[in-house]
């Protein structure tokens, strides 16, 4: 009779584990690419009379899923607070504009974001572009918010090739502190970087850096980067070769230089995936391409086209984000296909956390309003067709004018004179002061737009999966429904949740000028 040792069943075990370790697939890499201002006809795979070509964008989402009912914010700080925070603007206090460099304002410090939990599980997190969520003090920036990196610019803008910023208080001097602010803005974690970096092109940095990041990765623990671009970004900037190439068919100088901008940004994005490929990473790599919100439509920029409404504003152009997940990861029946699932922002949160990272989080400790989408985009299986997405309620918002009489019956309800809307199933309540609303068609297609007359209106009902170009107004003749999705923006404005926005004023001891001129904290 063979006698073993009395921890053979020990040593079997521990080779079990071992062999189980070997056969676990490592935990995946995340890159998510959010782009500024990109319209939602800017991509060639949207196009529709747009000349803008997006060869390495279209390959990708091509290969991916597409979310086609995937939205955003209207505005840049808006989106990336729900981005990193999974919480809707209304239980924050983000629901107002933007922040502005001169004023005491941030995400809020007590939300726990989205890069904590993944450094918290071990990733090695990375932002490399645009923040714009608040640095008037040191716990505000990105390296104090879960980020073990940081490359790129504290604002909201500047100068694609000087990386400065000039706060010219909406084309005026600032009237309370007496001048203009002026001041660098480009950080390597803390340093100020600009003089190194000025006369590039912010694209080609941040692409440049986001490569050397993944060539010194350490395989063995899984990465995060958020690649936050500021292009296509006003101001109108790139370099020569770009705008070249649309010579002949682009004429208006400032769409051609914005073709240019989204040209380079896709090119960019290609060299990006080109190296996390040659450097074995993208096998494991879940890839997220996202637009902040829609294109500003004015001074032939961004194109939303046939969409309605621009940027700033709740219609279909200043919410639909420009969305796709690509990557092997993705099971082969999604790879190729259209999501028409509703998913917001905030969704990324737990998406990412939970699906991907597989961190298990309390969602109600955590206020998260976000829903982990993850078995929808990587396997294919069906979201809620009922789901509810609060987009905003933001009462320091301008007031209509006027409001047609006609509305008056619905002030017990709801004021329906605050900026606000909301999303049930099919159907998206818009209400308040919406500017910007027309049917603006891009300039190279010789398409005639169409301008919307809403005077006196306060409120508007569509149903978006029917309409999604919102011409069809349903607010007169599907009553209940108006008042039904007013009772629950109501709910949400006095529920115990909601956070007045944070909107403090100037602080003049933000000049740059009172620190080398540097934008940087003040307090």
């Amino acid at each position: 009779m063979t006698v073993f040792p009395r921890n053979t069943g020990l040593v079997f075990a521990l080779a079990q584990l071992v062999v189980l370790a070997l056969a676990s697939p490592p935990t995946p890499h995340i890159v998510f690419v959010m782009v500024d201002d990109l319209g939602y006809n800017d991509v060639g795979y949207h196009s529709d009379g747009s000349a803008i070509e997006t060869d390495n964008i279209d390959a990708l989402a091509a290969g991916g899923l597409k979310l086609e009912s995937y939205y955003v914010a209207p505005l840049c700080t808006p989106s990336r607070s729900q981005f990193l925070s999974g919480k809707y603007l209304i239980h924050n206090g983000m629901q107002h504009l933007v922040i502005d460099p001169r004023v005491p304002r941030c995400l809020p410090l007590g939300d726990d974001t989205m890069a904590n939990k993944l450094t918290d599980a071990g990733y090695a997190t990375h932002l490399v572009g645009k923040w714009h969520l608040g640095f008037y003090k040191q716990e505000c920036w990105p390296l104090n918010r879960g980020f073990q990196s940081f490359f790129g610019l504290l604002l909201g803008s500047g100068d694609h090739f000087s990386h400065n910023y000039t706060d010219v208080g909406s084309g005026r001097p600032n009237a309370k502190c007496g001048q203009n602010f002026v001041g660098m803005d480009l950080r390597d974690d803390e340093v100020n970087v600009q003089p190194v970096y000025e006369d590039q092109h912010s694209t080609t940095i941040f692409t440049e850096r986001a490569q050397s990041i993944i060539r010194a990765h350490d395989q063995n623990e899984p990465m995060f980067m958020y690649l936050s671009y500021q292009a296509p970004h006003l101001p109108f900037e790139v370099p020569d070769e770009y705008f070249v190439s649309y010579r002949g068919k682009i004429n208006n100088r400032n769409r051609r230089t914005y073709a240019g901008m989204v040209t380079m940004l896709d090119e960019s994005i290609g060299q990006l995936t080109d190296t996390l490929k040659e450097e074995g990473l993208w096998n494991d790599t879940v890839f997220i391409f996202s637009t902040d919100n829609g294109g500003v439509g004015k001074k032939n920029a961004g194109n939303n086209w046939p969409l309605r409404g621009v940027k700033g504003n709740y219609f279909e152009g200043g919410i639909r984000g420009v969305g796709f997940v690509a990557g092997p990861l993705l099971s082969t029946n999604v790879q190729g296909t259209i999501s028409t699932d509703l998913m917001h922002i905030s969704d990324w949160y737990p998406t990412l956390v939970e699906g991907v990272a597989n961190v298990t989080l309390n969602h109600t400790e955590l206020g998260l309003d976000g829903v982990n989408m993850w078995d929808v985009i990587s396997q294919g299986e069906s979201g809620d067709p009922d789901r509810e997405i609060v987009y905003n309620i933001d009462p320091d918002m301008q007031r209509p004018a006027s409001i047609d009489s006609k509305y008056d019956s619905y002030a017990a309800v709801f004021d329906i004179s605050i900026h606000a809307s909301i999303r049930r199933g099919d159907m998206k309540l818009v209400t308040g002061y919406q500017a910007d609303t027309d049917w603006l068609a891009p300039v190279e297609s010789g398409f005639a737009s169409v301008y919307a007359t809403d005077a006196g209106k306060a409120i508007w009902l569509y149903n978006i999966t029917a309409d999604p170009t919102e011409q069809d107004d349903l607010s007169d003749s599907m009553a209940d429904e108006v008042v039904d999705l007013l009772g629950r923006l109501q709910s949400y404005y006095t529920g115990s949740r909601f956070e007045a926005p944070a909107n403090p004023g100037i602080d003049c001891d933000s000049d740059p000028a009172l620190y080398g001129n540097l934008w940087t904290n003040w307090e």
